[in-house]
Order: structure tokens, then C-alpha cells, then sequence
């Protein structure tokens, strides 16, 4: 719901539209279950225009395994940000 009411306040406060929202900082990539769950609470909030970007800092174990096995995962996010693209 964090990043969800972020979205909001930053709409509602500040007049910014999100783009693209990342799942955490410098993080692994969380879980499919957290992926699409949060796209169906940014779209129910309002906000299915803002993409999210998966994968900011490793480790990545798992992430291709779950795109290939997921239609719904792979339907839920932009794409994938690499913050260190060369540790793979």
C-alpha cells in the first residue's frame, strides 16, 4: 500500500503524474506475488498508466524463470532496470 499511496500523494499533492515506479532500491526483484498485486492496487487506485520497473540491484535469481511461467507476472510490470547491468 506504500507505494500505492506514494503515487496518490504525489498526484494529489505535489500535481505529478508517476510513469514508472521501481519495486524497491537497490533490491532484488521481490516475489510475483508482490508484482501482481501491486499492479492490480495501482490500477484499482487509479493508476494503470504508471509502469513498473522490476529488478533494481541483484540478486536476480529466478526473475527470467517466472517471466517465462507467468502469463499474469509478465503481464504486470514495464520491464526490467538493471541499477548495475554489468554484475549479472
Amino acid at each position: 500500500q506504500y507505494q500505492v499511496d506514494w503515487v496518490s500523494c504525489m498526484k494529489s499533492e505535489v500535481g505529478t503524474e508517476i510513469d514508472f515506479l521501481g519495486i524497491w532500491n537497490e533490491k532484488p526483484w521481490g516475489s510475483v506475488d508482490y508484482t501482481v498485486q501491486l499492479r492490480a492496487a495501482l490500477d484499482k487506485a487509479g493508476f494503470a498508466g504508471t509502469q513498473i520497473i522490476l529488478a533494481d540491484g541483484g540478486p536476480h535469481d529466478g526473475l527470467q524463470v517466472a517471466m517465462d511461467s507467468d502469463a499474469a507476472f509478465r503481464s504486470s510490470f514495464y520491464g526490467v532496470g538493471m541499477h548495475y547491468p554489468c554484475d549479472l
